[in-house]
């Protein structure tokens, strides 16, 4: 019995051996497995999130495209609704002077600068009362004042120069006569 014992222990610790060998290698490859799973997870999160990454960037793309888009759109329309507001100005202006250049021959000069004085006074007192700047028909009045003011001076130079000129010509003539 003595060697079956020894037979049994030196089997059992051969199986012992065998067994932690087996649990070493069990355990190596279940952590070389867990790192390969890690490993892989990483790779998969790592291709998604730049797969994310990726489709938001493209749409912020075509969101800044759509809202350039969008803005070219609507400053085109307000550019064009504001050409349309300043040429409704301007024809009923142009109109308006058509009007009264037909109306020029049956008034005199007094009367229509009158009634051109008297339109631009009402028009900039609306234009006050309502808030609108118009800056084209105040440049308008400023250079029709301007013209007036420069008619008006010419005139009274004009008239000086001729007075002065018959003065002295009366003068030379009073030199001339008592010889």
């Amino acid at each position: 019995m003595n060697q079956t014992h020894e037979r049994f222990a030196l089997d059992l610790e051969e199986a012992s051996r065998i067994v932690n060998s087996l649990e070493a290698e069990q355990r190596s490859l279940s952590q070389v497995y867990a790192n390969l799973l890690d490993f892989s997870a990483r790779q998969i999160q790592r291709c998604f999130r730049g797969h994310i990454g990726r489709r938001l960037f493209r749409q912020i793309l075509v969101v800044r495209a759509v809202l350039r888009v969008q803005r070219k759109f609507r400053e085109f329309h307000r550019r064009r609704d504001e050409t349309r507001k300043k040429s409704k100005v301007m024809y009923r202006k142009v109109l308006r002077g058509l009007r009264g250049v037909r109306e020029r021959d049956e008034l005199s000069h007094a009367e229509l600068l009158n009634r051109v004085g008297h339109n631009l006074q009402v028009e900039s007192q609306w234009r006050k009362a309502m808030g609108v700047e118009d800056t084209e028909s105040d440049l308008i009045s400023a250079l029709y004042h301007k013209k007036y003011v420069r008619r008006k001076l010419g005139a009274m130079f004009r008239q000086l120069y001729w007075t002065k000129a018959e003065w002295s010509w009366k003068k030379v003539q009073q030199r001339i006569k008592p010889r």
